[in-house]
């Protein structure tokens, strides 16, 4: 996955074109430069730079479009480290928020930068992990006081649970991908398919969700844990995936993608939380969770 130091060097070498000045700013090497972007590259699918030889590197079309989206990515993260504070104020909380990191970037990122602006009684250190076991093990041992996440595991030793939405599944293909629908049914089975990644643990589920329609993808040419990422792709050409509806409401009304069929897999979106979430001052914060997070 894309990481912080990532999107912040990134940002670096899109402000100077030149890999050398970089590495000199940030004080590290110049193949340290060019790994990062290159990870960075192969996550996204595409390239970020043109590299000629004998020539600085230019921000391709994409790149560019890229740059405020990240800017806004990093000031939204800065916005959210919590200051150092000599002793709590009056009707203060301080709060350890558990979630992975697609939620995180998806859903989460720009709306809590600007909850915490007009709220500035809260702190909240947000941390980001990469697997579900992860987010419960740091409820179950006292390192955050909420926990979002999406799947259908309850944890232990937990003071509440909510369950703030259930999102229905579908298969989409990019506009005019598929033709004639009513009168055949197209041959699923060896179209390109756009999946999660193998141990991501929405894949077994959405799997077996395709297995009970009798579809049993061969040839699958991309994976990423983006669910938007994903839905990029499918707005590109690049096949067919199955993806949550929320999340291609705007492809749809932009009429870059069709809906083909619904799946029986729907997936849950949980909400943990521990006793210092439940005090009155983190009121506003958990209403704000809810709202965006419980509207389908």
């Amino acid at each position: 996955m894309p990481t912080f130091r990532q999107l912040e060097i990134f940002l670096e070498a899109a402000a100077d074109c030149n890999f050398r000045r970089t590495a000199d700013r940030l004080n590290i090497s110049q193949p340290a430069i060019s790994k990062h972007i290159g990870q960075f590259e192969d996550e996204l699918g595409y390239p970020l730079f043109e590299r000629i030889r004998g020539h600085s590197p230019t921000l391709t079309a994409e790149g560019l479009a890229l740059v405020p989206k990240v800017r806004d990515m990093l000031h939204a993260r800065k916005a959210m480290v919590p200051s150092t504070r000599s002793a709590p104020e009056e009707g203060h909380v301080e709060l350890t928020l558990a979630v992975r990191h697609f939620l995180f970037e998806n859903d989460l990122m720009t709306l809590l930068s600007t909850f915490l602006e007009h709220h500035p009684q809260i702190s909240l250190d947000v941390k980001i992990y990469d697997k579900t076991p992860e987010i419960m093990h740091a409820l179950e041992t006292g390192l955050c006081d909420i926990a979002i996440y999406r799947g259908s595991v309850i944890p232990r030793k937990v003071s509440r649970i909510e369950f703030l939405s259930s999102m229905s599944t579908s298969i989409y293909a990019p506009k005019g991908f598929i033709q004639d629908l009513t009168e055949e049914m197209p041959d699923f089975d060896n179209m390109p398919f756009l999946l999660p990644p193998e141990e991501s643990e929405v894949t077994e589920p959405l799997l077996a969700a395709l297995h009970a329609n009798d579809i049993h993808p061969s040839n699958v040419v991309g994976r990423s844990q983006f669910p938007r990422m994903l839905a990029e792709w499918v707005a590109r050409g690049r096949g067919v995936s199955p993806l949550m509806d929320m999340h291609m409401r705007s492809f749809l009304e932009r009429g870059l993608v069709e809906r083909i069929f619904p799946l029986s897999y729907k997936l849950s979106t949980i909400m943990a939380l521990q006793d210092k979430a439940l005090q009155p001052a983190a009121k506003p914060l958990l209403a704000c969770l809810r709202k965006e997070l419980g509207s389908e």
